[in-house]
């Protein structure tokens, strides 16, 4: 049925937080701001750095260069040690050098660009994926359809041809911007979809075998 699947990045493919959760708080206690608990920087993640900083240190909102200082720090801090704890969730590996295989492969995140490639590489998943679009890319962050249609003319495939897996809300929104199927991954950051009518859900990247 398709011939291409997009995959957000945090929470779907990587489980990112506790590395994301330490480069922020070594960041935000620089300068004198409280640290967060991991729940909370996970329930910020999604909508990109700048969004994050706000949402954990609110005041940044009345602060633009503080903001883009904090950014700019913590971008340096997380390409420096990009790895510490983040891994493949179970079976990604699995299922994406075999059932998946045939697919056409891009990611679609609001995670930098620059991190995102690091992350890939240090992780060796880098050959897998044909197309990989972060925030720094020259489109808005999702759930605007930009970067998702982007990635399917990258592919040169329809959006009937195309499923996007994600553990958002945010990806399940841009996957209707952009006139694609969705599966929601529920073991991820994101639990507001839980109660979601009409939703195809998977417990398990196990479970992309059966898209095959």
């Amino acid at each position: 049925m398709y011939q291409a699947i997009i995959f957000d990045f945090d929470g779907t493919l990587v489980h990112t937080a506790p590395d994301i959760h330490y480069h922020v708080n070594q960041v935000l206690a620089a300068h004198g701001f409280k640290t967060r608990a991991l729940p909370e920087v996970i329930h910020a993640i999604g909508l990109g750095v700048h969004s994050l900083m706000k949402d954990l240190a609110p005041a940044l909102a009345e602060n633009p260069v503080l903001l883009e200082q904090i950014v700019k720090e913590f971008k340096a801090s997380y390409q420096e040690k990009s790895v510490l704890s983040s891994e493949t969730y179970p079976h990604v590996i699995e299922m994406l050098e075999g059932p998946l295989r045939k697919f056409k492969k891009a990611i679609v995140t609001n995670k930098p660009q620059s991190l995102t490639l690091i992350i890939l590489k240090q992780l060796n998943l880098t050959r897998y994926f044909d197309v990989v679009l972060g925030g720094e890319a020259l489109h808005p962050h999702k759930p605007d359809p930009t970067s998702t249609s982007y990635a399917l003319e990258r592919m040169n495939v329809k959006p009937e041809q195309t499923l996007f897996i994600g553990d958002s809300r945010i990806d399940f929104e841009t996957a209707n911007n952009a006139g694609v199927d969705f599966v929601w991954m529920d073991y991820g950051y994101d639990g507001s979809l839980k109660d979601q009518k009409n939703i195809r859900r998977f417990s398990s990247a196990k479970e992309w075998r059966m898209l095959a």
